[in-house]
């Protein structure tokens, strides 16, 4: 059983999982979860997996929408449910902290940025960093809402973090409360 830092830790690695290179920004799919409450407009047809991970207060689950690029360029957005009462009063900024070391720690990345980010009335936590050994830079938004993570994510090759692409897509990404 891992323990919460652990499982936050599993979670940055999911997010590093996905790494891959620029993307043209064409016609886009709205990917609508409704067990997410989430929308996102991704370039192209997402695909979508699960993965459970064990922690010391039950099985968490993190739900994966992900496009690929013909061109590398990856786009993800993935939510993680906790156990109900797991996160506890553990503050949004340690869980991101947390968050962020697993995708670095993963990639054997370099952060550039850590930033606070507002998205329609939340706030949450950007970070930027450098994927070395894939020749890239992953911008990834974190959003906690009770005892579930959001994560959406961008990775393309350096410089293409803050362009037209990755903004379009990380600026589409909606929670319904």
């Amino acid at each position: 059983m891992m323990n919460f830092t652990q499982v936050l830790i599993r979670i940055g690695t999911i997010a590093a999982a996905v790494v891959g290179l620029a993307a043209h920004y064409a016609s886009g799919d709205v990917l609508t979860n409704q067990d997410g409450r989430f929308t996102v407009n991704f370039p192209g047809k997402a695909t979508e997996s699960t993965q459970r991970i064990n922690t010391q207060k039950g099985v968490a689950v993190a739900h994966i929408y992900k496009y690929q690029a013909s061109n590398r360029a990856t786009y993800t957005a993935l939510y993680s449910d906790y156990p109900p009462g797991s996160v506890g009063p553990s503050p949004a900024e340690t869980i991101y902290d947390g968050a962020i070391n697993g995708a670095l720690g993963q990639a054997n990345g370099t952060l550039k940025s850590s930033t606070k980010v507002e998205a329609n009335g939340l706030v949450g936590r950007e970070a930027v960093f450098d994927a070395p050994s894939q020749k890239e830079s992953v911008r990834v938004r974190y959003f906690l809402i009770g005892d579930r993570l959001y994560q959406v994510a961008y990775n393309g090759p350096t410089g293409s973090e803050s362009g037209k692409n990755a903004n379009a897509f990380l600026e589409s990404f909606k929670i319904a409360r």
